[in-house]
């Protein structure tokens, strides 16, 4: 069957199944008593329950029928006038000549295509007819409708008087009739194409545009009914009027051209109605957005319309909005903007209504309001504080160099530094008058007013600028720095002010609080979704180091331990534990110490510690002394002997015994200190004594030690002398390339390594052409006499192998020389090989006789690349696409879905019908008697016609995680259907 708009019906045509002529079981031209007769048989079945069979039931071409007495009843009603029994012939077989006979026997039997042979031979009434029937019951409309315009046209009055005497039809009536039953069972766009008779045409076509053209022109009108309302009434019936036109203009495009008058008046009509709608609405609106608003409806138009009036009108308009429209903001940032420019207009208002009033002088306006000033500066920077989310949105949608940003800010910038020089002049002026008006502006409060000054031009400095307010701003900063120098006031350097974006605040959220102040500042942000997920994963982290932390400090009693943990207590009550636990574990006075200088003021116990350690300052004097006394014993007499360090060891406890005594207080506490200075004493001097004799014996041991080291190494010598000649011996009679230099690793420079090192080169030089095996012998032993002979055999054997490479003067020949040398010895072998290589591929017969002779993808690829218009061409794209499908079938693949067969035929092609559902390209190779490419865009739909045979089919889509597919098809003549989509599985995908 072709491919085409009607594969998607499966159905039968009902009027064919259920036709009455076959419900009674007769031929549509069969006598009226046959009908009657058949009619009763069946009554009288249906009354014992029983169905009754005719052939004209053709249960092998038609779905099995079933007849109840409301079935067999409405057919005999259905065929009681003449012209019902027309219209029901045209869908049921006639019986009038023997060749009839015999094409209904082979029906009967199921084999369409011998009935169908039968009737081609000779073209009658009754052929013709049974053919379109045989059609339509197969569901090939595009055949059916060829024959049927021939039929009705030669045999359309002919048929009428063979089913109906009294009928008051013609030939031009049924067949209006056939091609009306057809559009209501298939749709009109789907009949359309297939017809060529003028006069179905234009039947059809009349039935199809009067309905759509009284739809539009009913839209139009209610359209209409909107003018004088609400402008978003106007847009609201604009909008409608789009959606009910567009689809209807288009199906009627399709019928008649864009030419035709009826088109153009209609197409006008609904075109200059939108544009009037969003005409009404743009000059009605006062939304800041109606110029966008409308443009849709505006370009609707423009494109509908027709007439060159009309068209002239649908564009100046569009011009119009389009201008006004590039004036206008950007819609992502018209709020903010809008809401900028109201904040700097209230600002300003406030500052009139300052300034209005009766007029006074200089000096009561100052004595009224100088207090008031530094709140004046105060409303400026609550401006640019109100303004900044506001410039942060415009930042992060234009950039900071984005027109509307630094304009705004400039305006912003330019009104504030105006109010506040106007105020610090006032200022000035009032301190100049301090002396003649006692009550005028006093140096404090100057000060106090130009820091509130220098504080908002510090504000102002945060916002971007252009080049020409920039200069002035850095003027008068200037000149408020120099004022306030004068003063004797030093203006701070920097506020705690930045206007930042989305973005920037996103990027530098690191820890738990930045990304809670992100979610609490942008609940609906473009970042929140990845956001939260970062909160979330940071504070089950930050819990675990909790935890983590918790038990640490409960598991932990050393002090030093614990002191190191402060600085993962970035946690409060953490903190707050560790120091409770630290100070119930301090015991000495370096505890106490360290205590404080870890937690620094703010210990919860630091108090208690400064206590410990004022009232122990008199033990730190004694302590010094110890210390300082037992140092120098330590120093002078402190030698690496073991009983001077036992001394020094007791002279330290008696020092550390001291100090205990001192601490304890005991009323002795002085006279057992100077003991035990005088033991240590005692003991380092004792150390020091004994330090000379052990050092003595010591140097003693170290030259025996020596000597017998010396023995031991020329023992070791000798041993290693011996061995080294029994390997020798052994070489003489077992040699081989590994044994050799092993010897020459474990023997470096012994008596024999030279004989060994001849050796090896002996069996190393035996192959003749191992220019490699000598390189290695070269790197290994490159400081010995048989390096350089090495060397002389390696460009000796290379020179060899060029000449016989010159001789055979093939890319082969050449490519095993550069298999058989090093690198740097390649000479002019490339050279060779590209210029032998040119020449096998510089004509296209050389070229297609090459490919051929490598058989390989990257062979047939270049014969093509080089002669995409080569008289092989195609033989290579077979090829290519023959390779394709074998490497497809030699890697993994799933195995391919058979195809769905949907009609047959006898032919020597078969018509292939493709539907990619997928998102992706799909690539079908076909290879068999014809190899061909199929190449689908995503959700799109192609066909493909081959010559019958076996084919191997491979697909695959542009996506590294879809597996391949292959399959085997036998086609055989007809036409098949395949659909392909990508299913996902736990453990892998596939089509």
């Amino acid at each position: 069957m072709e491919a085409g708009w009607y594969t998607q019906h499966n159905r039968y045509m009902n009027i064919i199944t259920q036709n009455p002529y076959r419900v009674i079981g007769v031929f549509a031209n069969s006598k009226t008593k046959e009908r009657v007769a058949n009619i009763n048989r069946i009554k009288a079945f249906i009354k014992v329950n029983k169905n009754t069979e005719f052939p004209q039931d053709l249960k092998t071409v038609l779905p099995e029928i079933n007849r109840s007495l409301e079935d067999v009843n409405n057919a005999e009603a259905n065929l009681t006038l003449p012209n019902d029994q027309v219209k029901y012939a045209q869908f049921w077989f006639i019986n009038e000549t023997s060749f009839d006979e015999i094409a209904f026997n082979h029906l009967y039997a199921g084999d369409i295509t011998k009935a169908l042979d039968i009737w081609s031979k000779k073209d009658n009434l009754s052929s013709l007819h049974n053919r379109i029937v045989v059609f339509l019951a197969n569901k090939d409309c595009q055949k059916a409708i060829l024959l049927a315009e021939r039929f009705y046209a030669e045999y359309g009055t002919a048929f009428i008087n063979s089913i109906a005497d009294n009928s008051n039809l013609d030939a031009e009536v049924i067949g209006f009739n056939f091609v009306d039953k057809l559009c209501n069972e298939f749709g009109l766009n789907n009949i359309m194409p297939h017809i060529s008779k003028e006069d179905w045409k234009e039947h059809l076509s009349s039935q199809a545009i009067t309905p759509i053209i009284e739809e539009l022109q009913s839209a139009v009108e209610a359209a209409k009914t909107s003018k004088g309302k609400s402008p978003d009434d106007r847009y609201n019936a604009g909008k409608k009027l789009v959606n009910q036109s567009v689809l209807r203009l288009l199906k009627l495009k399709k019928l008649i051209p864009p030419t035709d008058l009826q088109y153009q008046i209609i197409a006008d009509k609904v075109g200059l109605e939108v544009l009037q709608c969003g005409i009404d609405y743009f000059n009605g609106s006062v939304d800041d957005d109606a110029a966008r608003k409308a443009m849709p409806l505006q370009q609707y138009a423009l494109r509908v319309v027709v007439g060159k009036m009309a068209k002239d009108r649908c564009d100046e308009n569009v011009k119009i909005l389009q201008k006004i429209i590039d004036e206008l903001p950007p819609k992502e940032i018209a709020n903010e903007i809008k809401n900028i420019r109201k904040k700097i207009e209230l600002f300003l208002n406030s500052c009139k209504n300052s300034h209005s009033g009766e007029e006074s002088s200089l000096y009561d306006q100052l004595c009224r309001k100088r207090l008031d000033l530094e709140i004046e500066i105060n409303d400026g920077i609550t401006l640019i504080k109100e303004c900044a989310p506001y410039l942060a949105c415009i930042k992060e949608f234009e950039g900071i160099e984005g027109d509307n940003y630094i304009n705004l800010s400039s305006i912003i910038v330019s009104v504030v530094l105006g109010k506040t020089i106007e105020i610090v002049n006032k200022c000035l002026d009032g301190y100049k008058t301090l002396y003649s008006h006692p009550s005028s502006i006093s140096i404090t409060e100057l000060e106090k007013v130009l820091n509130k000054a220098w504080e908002a031009t510090l504000y102002m400095s945060v916002l971007n600028v252009n080049a020409e307010l920039k200069q002035r701003f850095q003027t008068q900063k200037i000149a408020l720095s120099t004022l306030l120098l004068k003063i004797g006031s030093t203006p701070v350097n920097s506020i705690n002010f930045k206007i930042e974006t989305e973005t920037e605040i996103y990027n530098n959220c690191k820890t738990v609080n930045d990304y809670k102040k992100y979610i609490q500042l942008f609940p609906n942000g473009k970042y929140i979704t990845t956001a939260k997920d970062k909160l979330q994963r940071l504070e089950h982290i930050e819990n675990n180091k909790k935890c983590d932390l918790l038990k640490r400090i409960d598991a932990c009693q050393s002090l030093n331990d614990l002191f190191r943990l402060k600085e993962e207590c970035l946690w409060a009550s953490i903190l707050n534990k560790l120091d409770e636990k630290c100070f119930s574990l301090c015991k000495k006075k370096k505890d106490f110490k360290k205590y404080i200088n870890t937690f620094g003021a703010s210990a919860k116990h630091s108090e208690e510690a400064e206590t410990y350690l004022n009232n122990n300052k008199k033990v730190v004097k004694y302590t010094l002394i110890t210390t300082a006394i037992l140092a120098i014993v330590g120093i002078a007499w402190f030698f690496p002997s073991l009983f001077s360090i036992i001394c020094f060891i007791i002279a330290v406890i008696a020092g550390i015994y001291a100090y205990g005594v001192v601490i304890s207080k005991e009323p002795k506490g002085c006279g057992n200190l100077l003991i035990t200075i005088a033991i240590a004493v005692l003991f380092g001097l004792l150390g020091g004594v004994f330090s000379d004799f052990a050092e003595d014996k010591k140097q003693k041991e170290i030259e025996k030690t020596k000597e017998i080291e010396k023995v031991k190494e020329k023992s070791k010598e000798k041993a290693k002398e011996i061995e080294s000649r029994t390997r020798y011996n052994e070489l003489k009679y077992n040699t081989s390339v590994d044994l050799c230099e092993k010897y020459l690793k474990d023997f470096p420079n012994f008596e024999y390594s030279d004989s060994v090192l001849d050796m090896l080169y002996n069996m190393i030089d035996i192959d003749k052409d191992n220019i490699f095996a000598l390189y290695s012998f070269i790197n290994k032993y490159p400081k010995t006499s048989l390096s350089s002979k090495a060397y002389r055999r390696i460009h000796y054997v290379a020179d060899s192998l060029y000449e016989e490479a010159c001789k055979t003067n093939t890319v082969d020949g050449w490519k095993k020389y550069q298999a058989r040398v090093l690198k740097g010895q390649y000479r002019n072998s490339q050279y060779k090989i590209d210029s032998l290589e040119n020449l096998v591929w510089n004509t296209e017969s050389n070229a297609w006789k090459e490919a051929q002779r490598l058989n390989n993808l990257l062979a047939y690829n270049k014969y093509k690349e080089l002669y995409p218009h080569g008289r092989h061409v195609s033989q290579a794209e077979k090829r290519i696409i023959d390779l394709e499908v074998a490497n497809v079938y030699a890697g993994d693949y799933g195995t391919l879905p058979s195809m769905d067969k949907v009609s047959y035929g006898s032919g020597p092609t078969t018509r292939i019908t493709v539907e990619n559902n997928t998102s992706y390209t799909l690539t079908i190779l076909y290879s068999g008697t014809d190899s061909k490419r199929l190449v689908i865009r995503p959700n799109g739909k192609s066909s493909v016609t081959l010559k019958n045979g076996v084919y191997k089919i491979a697909a695959s889509v542009n996506a590294y995680n879809v597996s391949k597919y292959a399959g085997t098809e036998h086609l055989n003549g007809g036409s098949y259907e395949s659909s392909y989509y990508i299913s996902t599985t736990p453990s892998y995908r596939h089509y």
